[in-house]
């Protein structure tokens, strides 16, 4: 159960924020920055920020981190179940943004270098980009009806892959049907692809809050320019994504990329190839932000597609074809033939006659 230690109401206009403290966070923070600063930051990028004016309510809830979460990166997010109810609602991770072994104080790397008046500045533009990041997220959640039909088209698809995984532990707990080997077998592939589809639809939610992130970082910018350092960047992060997603590829015998996957660079992949992506669509086809989030997820790719190619750039994404240094349909044919060299055919046999018999339609 949650407990609310303390919680603070502003109104601005018409519109009210709310902050909360889960059990232990406003101690932690006054351990790192005067608490009446750290809300003034708070409130200070909610009243800055364009795509908040749309929500008449909204709560930063500063929580601890789930257990699960620990040594992630992520420094806030946002439940899109919320949003579809009209709950604006934004989590907020101190333990991240301001991590643990380097506090109290804010001992953070740039401490020795910056006098106490930069780091305090510092702070507050970060809460700033992470607060512009998250409602990004919030608005497209909350405005794109396709990429929300998407995630609960997703959401239903893990439903059953996890029927699908308990109903393969009874067959391998009784003996009949399949092994214990081949239950395990098709949890990698059943996890591998549905992280693989996770990562396509992901590409156009990170690229537009990424998007807003820039846009606090620069008020001006070529954007042309940008499409070719993003791109240059985003590079980087194709291969990571290969080494994760193609069993058989022979990235997997070069030790700096099993670094940087250990690392978390495929994790990033979305964020720093996704803002290249819409950034590229936004300069070919002449869209605004607005309308970027009112494509699907695949739809979005396509156009970036497109875009890319028109732009003399090979994709770093494609959906379909081979066109893009990473396609969808190409990496999922690798997995499959993989894992069908394993010995996973007799469980789409099994799979097959669960559906018709068991599963979900």
């Amino acid at each position: 159960m949650l407990y609310i230690e303390k919680k603070f109401e502003y109104e601005f206009g018409k519109r009210k924020l709310l902050i909360t403290f889960d059990s232990g966070m406003y101690g932690f923070i006054s351990g790192i920055i005067e608490p009446t600063n750290f809300l003034e930051f708070l409130h200070a990028a909610w009243r800055k920020c364009k795509a908040a004016g749309m929500f008449p309510a909204m709560e930063f809830m500063i929580r601890r981190k789930r257990k699960t979460f620990i040594g992630r990166g992520s420094k806030a997010d946002m439940k899109p179940s919320e949003t579809f109810r009209g709950i604006y609602r934004i989590y907020l991770y101190p333990e991240s943004i301001f991590p643990l072994e380097q506090n109290p104080g804010f001992a953070w790397a740039v401490s020795s270098t910056l006098n106490k008046l930069s780091r305090f500045k510092a702070i507050g533009a970060l809460l700033r980009k992470t607060v512009e990041h998250e409602i990004a997220h919030v608005k497209h959640y909350a405005t794109g009806k396709a990429v929300r039909a998407r995630i609960l088209v997703l959401d239903r698809q893990r439903e059953k892959m996890n029927k699908f995984h308990e109903h393969l532990n009874q067959l391998a707990y009784s003996g009949t049907g399949i092994s214990w080997k081949q239950s395990g077998l098709a949890d990698e592939f059943i996890s591998l692809r549905m992280d693989l589809f996770f990562f396509i639809e992901n590409f156009q939610a990170e690229g537009i809050a990424m998007y807003a992130e820039l846009c606090v970082e620069k008020s001006s910018f070529d954007m042309y320019s940008e499409v070719k350092k993003t791109y240059r960047k985003g590079k980087r992060y194709v291969k990571s994504l290969k080494l994760r997603f193609e069993p058989t590829s022979s990235l997997t015998e070069d030790r700096k990329f099993i670094q940087e996957i250990k690392e978390g660079r495929s994790r990033s992949a979305p964020y720093r190839i996704g803002l290249h992506m819409v950034l590229a669509v936004m300069q070919h086809f002449r869209l605004d932000i607005d309308r970027i989030m009112q494509l699907s997820p695949i739809a979005f790719i396509k156009h970036y597609e497109t875009a890319a190619m028109a732009l003399d750039l090979k994709p770093l994404v494609s959906v379909n074809g081979g066109a893009g240094i990473f396609d969808y349909a190409e990496t999922l044919r690798k997995i499959m033939k993989y894992y069908k060299s394993q010995g996973l055919d007799d469980v789409y046999e099994v799979y097959r006659k669960w559906k018709l018999d068991d599963g979900l339609s």
